[in-house]
């Protein structure tokens, strides 16, 4: 293709010069489409056969949209306003199109009829007429549009699109053989056809006209440029003749004064020869190397720069354009400031001090200076600079090291003097006078041991200094002397001779340090180390030396003491409860009575929280003594506290160990108190406790205990047995409690009391808690197979479940793997998990509460603050503890305790339990007042998985269990 060969400007050019021709041929375009639609008018303006209202609308609109064209076209060929070419042949695309569409609705007009035409139902004469004045538009087209060649495609497809629309919307009932229709198919074809060839012919024939008056131009161009070369050829000919003859004239002048001169310069160059050689040899010797730098050429002629840098001359001259790679960036700034400031002549010299790089890559310091010589006589632009530059690397070296030395000296933490070779001073720092609180005058010149002459002991210190500095030349050690207020000032002194070349002394140097800091640290980490920082009372450490050494001094003397152990009941309650360091006020008030309470002992300590200790001795007390006294302390405990404003009555759990009889070592006679107070504490707290053997367990018991727990969980030995629990409403069981049982191969079912204390202990109550999750939710999943869709069961969670923070995770992977719902678990929390971390427990609960899982507050009323959890906590459902339900028709007070917990629980929409029912009087008294559900032996003892299964199919209801204890 022709515009393929072109390139773009070529192909723009004939873009634009299509554009502005087809705007030229618009006018015939216009004048001819006027016509036609003028020879229409008159045509049809007297045909019946056509609406003249509407061929007048067609007539005036055309003509006025033919009008409004011709006005535009008239304004884009003027020469105040053109568009681009590329508007412009958008806006011709838009006639074309437009004219298209005011023919295509003359046919309409005419009669032809677009939609439902019978089959083979022939035009209207009428139509047959306007279709000639299309085609005569269409040969308008081709005169003045094919140069644009979509223009002429808009006008054909525009102005025929009627005909083609009715076709192709009938084209089923239309006849192949309909000769109007071929007619047309072939006269659009052909028109295109025209078209498209009249639109190749005129491009060639544009891109011929382009070439042609391309080449003549070139032509043009070529023949001026010749006549110009020709003529320029004979004026420089009569100007070389000119210079040859006048070039003549002058080399013989020359070669005359070239012949003068030349003796002349031989005699400079010696001269300056001899100078150079002196000059390089001052240079090398000092260091300094010259530098002649053309500004214009931007060129430099350097001298001796390959002994102080490393760099030849050309080398240098390589660097000039881009300085900045050898100056250091610190100091580029500067340097380019101070160049900039000499060359713009507002100093009368250019002078710097900084870094530059060696050719081996390390930094050398310079003293670079220079001076303009040479400046334009026009603008003062400078043309020639020379200077010389210095390596002072050396100097600045020991300058650095000086002023280094003098700022440590200035600056030291350490207290520095100076002495001569006498030992007198000659100079100290500033922190050598703060040390010794004078000024820095009033030594200078006195001797080192001159100001002070204070005690037998100082003067022998003294004595021993200036031996070992005329024996050794050194002296190093701990010293006191006294400052200016006379009191004594520890210090560490290191003195140290100065040697000449001639080894002889000519000064010492000696750094003080003062331990005055250092010693009152000692003092107070030693008694940080023995005593208790809130309490003042002797800590752990130094209970553990001094009942250490009481007992090895009892041992001799064959005495006898008591270990008491304390702790405060309810403390880490009492704690989360205070405000900010309410808990540590408390702790420094008990403290305190202690001590008052307690000034014939041996020792009050505390060792550590809330736990604190005793030591009496026993020659003077008898056991019971020892117990009155602990009910003596026990008695001034009732006093309250005041804590932050809030009285505070605090209780004490009390355990004694007597020495020997309890124990003969440290650990164990204070273990078997630590016993004797755990004991106090399981009974409840505000009681002392005395060891007693038979608490004792064997270690090497416990320790075979653990590993069979450890193996028993590795084997899966631990089963799960349901207790049944029946709801009063319905008389059905709804629920049962999943209580664990160790399955041991040698020693059968093993009690949950004889193995949960030390599963506590040793932390695997939480491994044991998840198998109990896991085998009960695999019962709910059996049960729910079998058809008991409603059977809850509650499992227990203790403390260290809740406060090892996965119990949540735990839950929800098992309630995945089961496929369970969440209300068929129901977890049984004791108050006393609830008491070790509030916060995380409250969360625990709340997260769980969220999942649907129901929550039980278990041995309810046998707790510190069981009301306050009510409130607190997310609880569904109290249980009462057996202790109380065993006692009613026993004691009234008792049955006033249930009766008012099922009160208060019904209030707060809890559900009511009541666990150890045993006997039919139980069942009656809490039903009649108004028990939800009953759980025990009445029912049912605890049942294996098979049997709970069968318990549920025989489907017993209350009046059954009843009417069996009955019998």
């Amino acid at each position: 293709m022709i515009e393929q060969r072109l390139d773009k400007d070529l192909y723009q050019r004939i873009f634009n010069m299509q554009i502005t021709e087809t705007q030229q041929q618009q006018n015939l375009q216009l004048l001819g489409a006027v016509g036609l639609i003028l020879i229409t008018y008159l045509f049809y303006k007297q045909s019946s056969l056509v609406n003249y209202k509407h061929l007048t609308t067609w007539c005036m609109v055309s003509t006025l949209v033919v009008a409004l064209s011709a006005i535009i076209n008239v304004q884009l060929n003027a020469k105040t306003y053109k568009l681009k070419a590329a508007f412009a042949d958008l806006y011709l695309q838009i006639n074309s199109f437009i004219f298209g569409l005011i023919f295509a609705f003359g046919q309409i007009i005419m009669g032809l009829r677009l939609i439902d035409v019978p089959t083979n139902t022939p035009l209207e004469p009428n139509f047959y007429v306007f279709y000639t004045i299309v085609v005569f538009a269409h040969v308008l087209g081709l005169i003045s549009l094919t140069i644009r060649i979509r223009c002429f495609y808009l006008l054909v497809l525009t102005s025929m699109a009627p005909i083609l629309t009715m076709q192709l919307s009938n084209w089923p009932s239309f006849s192949l053989n309909d000769p109007f229709y071929l007619i047309n198919d072939i006269y659009i074809l052909f028109m295109l056809f025209c078209g498209h060839h009249l639109y190749k012919t005129r491009d060639r024939l544009t891109w011929l006209v382009i070439r042609n008056d391309n080449l003549v131009e070139h032509a043009e161009h070529q023949r001026s440029i010749t006549e110009q070369a020709y003529q320029q050829l004979e004026q420089e000919m009569l100007e070389r003749r000119a210079v040859e003859w006048k070039l003549q004239q002058t080399n013989q002048r020359l070669e005359e004064k070239v012949r003068e001169r030349t003796f002349d310069i031989q005699q400079i160059n010696s001269s300056l020869e001899r100078s150079k050689q002196s000059l390089e040899m001052a240079h090398q010797t000092a260091g300094i190397g010259s530098w002649d730098w053309d500004i214009k050429s931007r060129t430099i002629q350097t001298t001796n720069f390959d002994q102080i840098l490393g760099y030849q001359n050309e080398e240098i001259n390589d660097y000039s354009g881009n300085i900045r790679r050898l100056i250091h960036p610190e100091d580029f700034p500067k340097v380019k400031a101070a160049i900039s400031t000499h060359l713009r002549n507002h100093s009368d010299r250019y002078e710097s001090v900084y870094r530059i790089r060696h050719k081996k890559g390390y930094w050398v310091w310079v003293h670079d200076m220079g001076r303009v010589i040479q400046r334009d006589s026009k603008n003062q632009q400078p043309l020639r600079m020379v200077g010389i530059r210095r390596n002072i690397n050396d100097e600045k070296v020991v300058a650095e090291r000086l002023k280094l030395s003098a700022s440590v000296f200035e600056r030291a933490a350490e207290g520095i003097f100076i002495l001569d070779s006498k030992l007198h001073y000659l100079d100290t720092n500033p922190r050598f006078e703060e040390i010794m609180g004078l000024p820095r005058d009033y030594f200078i010149g006195s001797h080192v041991f001159s100001y002070q002459h204070n005690g037998e002991k100082i003067q022998k210190q003294h004595a021993e200094i200036l031996k070992a500095l005329m024996q050794t030349g050194e002296f190093e050690g701990e010293i006191v002397e006294r400052d200016a207020k006379g009191e004594e000032l520890p210090l560490w002194i290191h003195i140290n001779s100065i040697k000449n070349e001639d080894e002889r002394i000519t000064h010492y140097i000696g750094i003080l340090s003062d331990l005055t800091q250092r010693k009152n640290d000692e003092r107070r980490l030693s008694y940080l180390s023995n005593y208790d920082a809130l309490t003042d009372l002797p800590n752990r450490n130094l209970f553990k030396t001094q009942l250490h050494q009481l007992m090895i001094g009892s041992h001799d003397k064959k005495e006898k003491f008591a270990l008491i152990r304390l702790n405060i009941d309810r403390f880490r309650f009492l704690n989360d409860s205070l405000q900010n360091d309410g808990g540590d006020i408390l702790l420094q008030q008990v403290a305190k009575r202690l001590l008052t309470l307690n000034g014939d002992s041996i020792m009050v300590a505390r060792l550590g929280g809330d736990d604190f200790a005793i030591i009496y001795e026993s020659n003077r007390f008898r056991n019971s003594d020892i117990k009155s006294q602990c009910k003596k302390i026990m008695h001034a405990f009732e006093q309250p506290f005041m804590v932050q404003d809030q009285e505070l009555i605090v209780t004490l759990s009390i355990g004694i160990a007597m020495y020997p009889d309890h124990g003969r070592q440290v650990d164990s006679l204070s273990n078997h108190a630590e016993k004797a107070l755990q004991e106090a504490k399981r009974l409840g707290g505000n009681t002392a406790r005395f060891y007693t053997k038979d608490e004792r367990v064997p270690a090497s018991n416990r320790v075979n205990l653990e590993n069979a727990l450890r193996k028993a969980l590795i084997n899966d030995e631990f089963v799960v047995y349901y207790q049944p629990k029946i709801n009063t409403a319905t008389g059905k069981i709804t629920s049962f409690e999943a209580l664990v049982r160790w399955q041991h191969p040698e020693h059968g079912l093993v009690p949950p009391i004889q193995f949960i204390p030390l599963a506590e202990e040793t932390s695997l109550i939480s491994n044991i808690g998840e198998v109990v999750l896991k085998k009960t939710c695999q019962q709910i999943k059996a049960w729910l197979a079998l058809g008991f869709h409603d059977i809850k069961i509650s499992v227990n969670v203790v403390a260290q479940q809740i406060q090892r923070g996965n119990l949540i995770d735990e839950i929800d992977d098992i309630l995945s793997t089961y496929q369970i719902s969440p209300s068929s678990l129901e977890l049984e929390i004791t108050e006393s998990s609830l008491m070790d971390d509030s916060e995380v427990a409250s969360e625990v609960l709340q997260q769980l509460k969220a999942r649907g899982i129901t929550i039980a507050l278990d041995d309810f009323g046998t707790g510190y603050s069981s009301l306050s959890y009510l409130g607190q906590y997310p609880i569904d459902v109290l249980k009462i503890d057996r202790s109380f339900v065993s006692k009613i028709g026993a004691h009234s007070h008792q049955e006033a305790i249930v009766r008012a917990i099922l009160a208060m629980g019904h209030s707060l929409n809890m559900e009511v339990v009541a666990e150890g029912v045993e006997t039919e009087a139980h069942a009656n008294f809490l039903i009649h007042e108004g028990c939800d559900v009953l759980q025990g032996y009445l029912i049912s003892k605890p049942l294996s998985s098979a049997d709970a299964t069968a318990f549920l199919q025989h489907s017993h209801s209350l009046d059954h269990f009843m009417t069996a204890a009955r019998t």
